[in-house]
């Protein structure tokens, strides 16, 4: 840490130093510091989707803010309509609120968007097996409730 404390006084309107900082912050469970390194990175340059996308996932994560997370995540994708990273954790958001056919749809996306065959085929995989998961809720509810109510 005391790296980026150095690397952050040399360069202080570095916008990527404050994103990597925060991404370093929040896996060490430090979230709150991470959310204000990633607003930094937001201040320091609001073209970049990274920090916002970033700050989306912790305070999804941390704090139940899906509206906030959600709102940080259509930022980023404002700012680049093909950032890969916020088109996923806009499905996985989409998906953890129980928004399948939101979730799908950017997938499907994310399928779009992908650069190999190694991402293709990954963004197929997750799309089909959400998809699966979605149309055995709709045609099998009473099993879903016997599953999560431990009926079964």
């Amino acid at each position: 840490m005391a790296t980026f404390d150095e690397a952050m006084k040399k360069f202080p309107t570095r916008s990527d130093l404050y994103n990597y900082y925060g991404e370093v912050l929040a896996e060490q469970g430090g979230y709150d510091s991470a959310i204000g390194a990633f607003e930094k990175a937001i201040e320091l340059d609001s073209t970049n989707p990274l920090p916002y996308v970033n700050q989306a996932i912790s305070l999804f994560q941390t704090s139940g803010q899906p509206d906030r997370a959600l709102t940080l995540i259509r930022e980023a994708l404002k700012v680049d309509p093909e950032c890969e990273l916020a088109v996923a954790a806009l499905s996985q958001i989409y998906l953890q609120m129980g928004m399948f056919e939101e979730s799908l749809a950017m997938l499907r996306r994310a399928v779009d968007l992908a650069k190999s065959e190694e991402e293709m085929i990954s963004a197929i995989t997750f799309r089909e097996t959400t998809a699966a998961q979605f149309r055995f809720m709709k045609e099998h509810p009473e099993l879903l409730s016997k599953m999560m109510g431990g009926g079964m």
